[in-house]
């Protein structure tokens, strides 16, 4: 729902099924790292927390 609507993340945690917005934010940001405000505005892109090696190069 955060990606495909503009609803109000209030209005998301109670349709949800957590009436409590602030429990939803703690709970959603347990699960992904990110406040839903955060994953909203990088489009659900996952955080990346660590860097990954490209290979070998090419020089």
């Amino acid at each position: 729902m955060l990606k495909k609507t503009d609803l109000p993340i209030q209005e998301i945690s109670f349709y949800v099924g957590y009436p409590d917005n602030n429990y939803f934010v703690k709970v959603f940001r347990s699960e992904y790292g990110v406040t839903p405000t955060d994953y909203r505005s990088k489009k659900g892109e996952a955080p990346v927390f660590s860097s990954v090696d490209s290979g070998p190069s090419t020089s």
